[in-house]
């Protein structure tokens, strides 16, 4: 099994609308930033390999449906698999 590095960004690159997990589907929607997620490694032959994905570093959480807060990664981090 090789290593993997998944790096998620510390700058807003968009946005996208969220509810808020797991019962406050009737607060409507919250607009979250996105962010860039790198996942860095090689491939069967050995050569880098470099994907691109958009992620929500943060999301919106509801327990009682009634009060929502933000809840996520509040700090650029890289993780090592």
């Amino acid at each position: 099994m090789r290593q993997i590095r998944i790096k998620v960004g510390g700058t807003p690159t968009g946005e996208q609308h969220t509810w808020a997990y797991p019962l406050g589907q009737t607060l409507g929607l919250f607009a979250v930033p996105v962010y860039d997620c790198y996942v860095l490694g090689t491939d069967d032959s050995g050569r880098a390999v470099r994907e691109c994905f958009d992620v929500l570093r943060f999301g919106v959480h509801c327990t009682d449906g009634k009060t929502a807060r933000v809840v996520g990664l509040a700090n650029v981090q890289t993780h090592v698999i």
